[in-house]
Order: structure tokens, then C-alpha cells, then sequence
């Protein structure tokens, strides 16, 4: 339970690159200025309900589970959110790029035109426990003035 905590804790506070998933090394990082350019749509959330479904997303087709997250949309930075308010992503687990969808957590959404609802960290798209804080303060004065 601890390392199930703490394995969240590191993926949420945006360590992402001690995660098994991976890009290729020898690209340049992308900036959030990248990221902003690539994304359909770029918005801020508050999910208030998750459930586990089912979604054919596996390699072979078959159905594999995923996250469905609804969410309060709170600002939107470019593009048009999903219009049922739901995104998608991969059920927690090692190496799948996605981002836990938690209710009560503040989300900043990157999506595209490739990846549709399904939020990966990746694309972008991060969470936060303390809008408060400076970092997404400071996150969020950056994508308002990349509008």
C-alpha cells in the first residue's frame, strides 16, 4: 500500500521520467510550448467521478480496462474540450504513459488529435493536488498567456 502511495505521489507531482515509460532519447524535450502547440485542446478540469470500463485499446484489439474520468471544466486554453466532459485514460499501472484519474484532483488537460479523450502524460497533461502552490499558479499564468 505504501508503494502503491508512493509510485502515485512521484507520478502526480510530475516525475515522470523515472517512469518506465519512455521517448526516444536522442529527440530533444519537449517544452510546454511545444506541447501547447501540438495539443487540439488545452483545459483545465476538476474531476469529480471516475469509473473502470472497458475500451478495445489493446495491441491485439481486445478490450483492455480504462479510467473513465468526469470532470467540472474550469478554463479552457485552447480548443474545445470533449463535450461529455470525460476523459479516458489507462487503468494505474507500469509503463501505459497515462495519468491516474483521481476524483477531487485539479487536471490540466492536453489532448490531440491522436490521442482524443485519453490523457497521457506525454501529450502534456498533469495533475495537482494544491492549486495554491507555485508551481501550477506559475503553469497556469503560462498557458493563459499562450492563448
Amino acid at each position: 500500500m505504501i508503494r502503491l502511495f508512493l509510485v502515485l505521489v512521484l507520478l502526480l507531482s510530475g516525475i515522470q521520467s523515472a517512469l518506465a515509460c519512455s521517448r526516444d532519447p536522442s529527440l530533444p524535450e519537449l517544452t510546454d510550448e511545444d506541447l501547447f502547440r501540438a495539443a487540439s485542446a488545452v483545459f483545465h478540469g476538476r474531476i469529480y467521478k471516475t469509473e473502470e470500463a472497458l475500451d478495445a485499446i489493446g495491441p491485439d484489439g481486445k478490450p483492455m480496462p480504462i479510467v473513465v474520468g468526469t470532470f467540472h471544466l474550469k478554463e479552457v486554453f485552447k480548443g474545445r474540450p470533449p463535450e461529455d466532459r470525460m476523459v479516458r485514460g489507462p487503468t494505474p499501472g507500469p509503463g501505459n504513459c497515462g495519468l491516474p484519474l483521481m476524483v477531487g484532483l485539479d487536471y490540466v488537460f492536453f489532448l490531440t488529435e491522436e490521442s482524443g479523450p485519453f490523457v497521457l502524460w506525454t501529450n502534456g497533461s498533469r495533475a495537482y493536488f494544491n492549486l495554491d502552490a507555485a508551481e501550477p499558479k506559475q503553469f497556469l499564468e503560462k498557458l493563459r498567456a499562450l492563448k
